[in-house]
Order: C-alpha cells, then sequence, then structure tokens
C-alpha cells in the first residue's frame, strides 16, 4: 500500500483539520501534521440508544451510546441482556446474531452457553484486510511463546498472472504445540481466505 501513496497511522487522536480546495491537513493530538488529497477517518459504530430511557432502569451508556456487558451478555441491570451493536466490538452482523443466541440461551437459563469468541472479522476496501484469534501484540503482552509464518501474495501465480500482487498472509502459531493462534490477512479475496 505503500507504493500507492497509502499511510496508516494508527493510534493517533486528531486535534483538528484544515481543509483546503486541493488538499487537507490533519493535526494530531501528537503534534503531527499530515497533509494529504483526503483522508479516511474510521471511527466505528455507535449504539442507537439515545431516547430510549436507560437511565431509568439504571443503565448508562458510554459516550458512544454502548452498554457494559459480561460474559453471559448480561449488563448491570441483572435481568437485561444485550448484543450486538450495542456492545461494541466487533460490530459485524454474524456475531450479532450469535452473542443474540448466546444472550437469550442465558436468559432461559441453558447451562455452559459459551460466550462468543475468535470471531472472523473482515474489512471490504481495496485491498480487504481481515483476521481472526490473536495478534502479535497480544502474544507478546500475554508472554505466549509464538512463532509466525508469513507469505506474500507476489509470489502466487495466480497474482503474478493477474498483477494483482499486493497481500499477505500471515499465521501465529504456538512455538511449542503449534496450535495456530491468529492469522491475519490483506490482500484480493482476504475475507474468503480467513
Amino acid at each position: 500500500m505503500r507504493e500507492q501513496g497509502v499511510l496508516i497511522r494508527h493510534n493517533e487522536q486528531i486535534d483538528f483539520l484544515e481543509t483546503f480546495d486541493d488538499h487537507v491537513v490533519m493535526h494530531t493530538q501528537s503534534g503531527k501534521k499530515i497533509k494529504a488529497d483526503a483522508i479516511l477517518w474510521c471511527n466505528g459504530r455507535s449504539g442507537n440508544t439515545d431516547g430510549l430511557g436507560l437511565e431509568n432502569v439504571g443503565l448508562k451508556p458510554n459516550s458512544r451510546g454502548q452498554l457494559t456487558v459480561n460474559d453471559q451478555y448480561q449488563t448491570e441491570v441483572e435481568n437485561i441482556y444485550a448484543a450486538g451493536d450495542v456492545i461494541g466490538w466487533p460490530s459485524l452482523a454474524s456475531a450479532a446474531y450469535d452473542q443474540g443466541r448466546c444472550a437469550g440461551a442465558n436468559m432461559s437459563g441453558e447451562k455452559d452457553v459459551a460466550p462468543v469468541t475468535d470471531i472472523p472479522t473482515g474489512i471490504y476496501t481495496i485491498p480487504e484486510i481481515s483476521s481472526i484469534g490473536k495478534t502479535e501484540q497480544q502474544l507478546t503482552e500475554e508472554k505466549i511463546p509464538y512463532e509466525v509464518g508469513q507469505a506474500s501474495f507476489r509470489h502466487l501465480a495466480r497474482a503474478q498472472i493477474t498483477g494483482d500482487t499486493m497481500g499477505e498472509l500471515k499465521i501465529l502459531f504456538h512455538r511449542e504445540t503449534l496450535e495456530v493462534l491468529g492469522v491475519h490477512c490483506f490482500g484480493n479475496n482476504a475475507s474468503e481466505i480467513i
């Protein structure tokens, strides 16, 4: 993506934007100034909880309108459960369905209902970005011994034939047990690969 002039800045906070006829300048709280033709600001989703009167039943949504739940999708009010976009990450329909089923099972008293984990995510950009499982940062923080396997799309015959060589697949696996701990991919059809 760098070859195409794309710059990705993680964990930056926007201080303010200046707009001009032919470009924009983003000023970050860390003091950086970034000039670009365009800026894509990805801010996630917010819960649609305004006006529901949740405070009347003892619930306080966060600044994004989202509710906090435990691993059974139960809110701080014992008889109220929540699932989907209103609880935040990962904001995917497939995850919301599973979360809803899990919440319903917990409400009806089913035993041994496991919370939804390891949800594959897909971002339908060009190139696509997709992942499942732990990241290298998480594994390092958790002191889990891991190894990395990487494959670049540019080495694939299909990529060379089509000329679509941008992309990479990374597999994180446990150093001793060889268990797959995370898979991360960007490139053509990354969501299908994951």
